[in-house]
């Protein structure tokens, strides 16, 4: 939900400070990904588990493998680290 809230705040040229999500799948398609990563600069932050699942979905079930993310992605190891 946060990243669309923050996809819609570009679009509308409305001002936000960053974005950080925890274990969220993705939502957008490449091209949209693309366009928001541009926009975006460095103010999406996505963390997720490495052995987490769902951070493996995607917007289009069918798409391709090496789909971008959106903003910097950042994984948590099972020692913790990032």
């Amino acid at each position: 939900m946060a990243t669309i809230v923050a996809a819609r705040f570009l679009h509308e040229e409305r001002p936000f400070t960053s974005v950080y999500t925890f274990g969220q799948p993705r939502v957008m398609t490449k091209t949209t990904a693309q366009i928001f990563n541009t926009k975006c600069q460095s103010r999406f932050f996505r963390f997720h588990n490495n052995n987490d699942i769902i951070k493996g979905l995607c917007a289009g079930f069918g798409q391709e493998k090496g789909q971008p993310e959106s903003g910097w992605l950042f994984g948590i190891g099972g020692a913790g680290g990032i």
